[in-house]
């Protein structure tokens, strides 16, 4: 019995592991966007921000998908502002950290970036070789570019057959000595 438990036990977790589900390129973005885009796996104060700004997104996606937001030439564009001091899936030391909702008449979201800004470039380091490692990990491209004192990543990934072109741009201020990272996710569902 001893010698057919070992090879019972490998079997058993080799098929417990392929009923894992892979994270995407797409999950490990709205994860860095606090899942603002996977209401269900939100946080309560993501949620409860969602809830106050953008009910609909708090609520399962209709099967046809969501509509566009109504774009007039007398529609209005702002920004809505989720502002936080610990990211709430990831540990990062943070002076502070914000998602910026790009919105159309105040109550329709077109999109979002992420910034996180450090005090020491030790953590930004530290946040950086996460966030970058894991979007390579899930790309199949990445490009980068220097200007000055700024970086800009651009990966590529496709998933479903649609491309996700998720973007981090690094920069050093040399005159408020804080380092910043903005993430920027770019989907392209015409494929």
């Amino acid at each position: 019995m001893k010698k057919h438990l070992f090879p019972l036990l490998l079997l058993s977790m080799i098929s417990l592991s392929s009923f894992a589900q892979k994270e995407t390129i797409n999950d490990y973005s709205n994860k860095l966007l606090c899942n603002a885009y996977a209401y269900e796996k939100a946080d309560t104060a993501t949620f409860n921000f969602l809830q106050n700004h953008f009910s609909y997104l708090t609520r399962p996606k209709p099967e046809d998908g969501y509509l566009t937001p109504p774009e007039g030439t007398s529609s209005t564009h702002s920004i809505t502002t989720m502002s936080f001091k610990k990211h709430p899936f990831f540990d990062f030391k943070l002076k502070e950290g914000r998602i910026e909702f790009f919105t159309v008449d105040g109550m329709f979201e077109k999109g979002a970036q992420l910034w996180l800004v450090f005090n020491n470039d030790g953590d930004e380091d530290y946040a950086i070789s996460q966030i970058a490692n894991s979007l390579g990990n899930l790309s199949y491209q990445k490009n980068i570019t220097t200007k000055g004192t700024q970086e800009t990543i651009l990966y590529t990934a496709y998933v479903n057959g649609v491309v996700y072109k998720p973007e981090l741009v690094i920069t050093k201020d040399d005159i408020n000595n804080t380092y910043t990272i903005l993430f920027k996710r770019s989907v392209d569902e015409g494929l």
